[in-house]
Order: structure tokens, then C-alpha cells, then sequence
């Protein structure tokens, strides 16, 4: 048996497994969007033609906090922000920075920063 990564591969030979890593360790492409087929400004909309799921102003709360949590911050922003978080709790953890309202995720500041210690 041949081993990846720890685990054991059964039924692979080392031809085969080292062709896995190395389709594995090869970079990832982005490519950009195309962009849409039908712009918004051809769309054909009707209001409240199916009945709501939610109310509309659950919807719209909603809406709101999706927008707020997709704000951008500078960096020099978000470490004030992270300051000031570790001056009234004399620590910082991931869990602190999530329950913070109005402070953007501790993921955020992870990939920003490389991880939380290095913020």
C-alpha cells in the first residue's frame, strides 16, 4: 500500500499516486467572470408575484446585515479595530472578534493577515 499524505492508498501504484500529487500541488487557475448573458436592464420583473417566503421586512434586515458584513476595511482599520478589542479584553481570540458586533469576522482578519497571531 502506498502512502499519502499519512493515509494509506490501497490498490494505487507509485506511478499512479505520484501522478495524484502532483495534479494536487499544481496551482489552481482563477479565471474572471464572463459577464451575464442578459444584463439586468433586459430583465422582465413582477412584483410579489409568488407569495413570500419571509416577510419582506425580515428580508430587508437580512439584506442589510449581508451588506454590512461585506463591507472592506484598510488595514490600518481593521487593526485599529483589533486595538481596541484587545485594550477592553487584554487578550484576542477568534471567538471574541466574532461576538463583537459590528466587527468583521475573525476569518477575515486571518486571510488578511496570514492568521489571527500574526494581526
Amino acid at each position: 500500500m502506498a502512502q499519502r499524505h499519512g493515509a494509506q492508498v490501497a490498490g494505487r501504484g507509485r506511478k499512479a499516486l505520484a501522478r495524484s500529487v502532483a495534479l494536487s500541488l499544481r496551482p489552481v487557475l482563477s479565471f474572471t467572470a464572463a459577464p451575464p448573458l442578459f444584463p439586468p436592464q433586459m430583465w422582465i420583473k413582477k412584483e410579489s408575484l409568488f407569495e413570500a417566503v419571509v416577510p419582506p421586512e425580515v428580508f430587508y434586515i437580512a439584506q442589510g446585515v449581508i451588506r454590512a458584513r461585506g463591507q472592506r476595511y484598510k488595514d490600518n482599520a481593521l487593526i485599529e479595530r483589533l486595538r481596541g478589542l484587545f485594550q477592553q479584553w487584554g487578550f484576542l481570540s477568534g471567538m471574541i472578534i466574532n461576538k463583537t458586533e459590528g466587527m468583521p469576522s475573525s476569518c477575515v482578519c486571518a486571510h488578511r493577515f496570514g492568521s489571527l497571531i500574526l494581526a
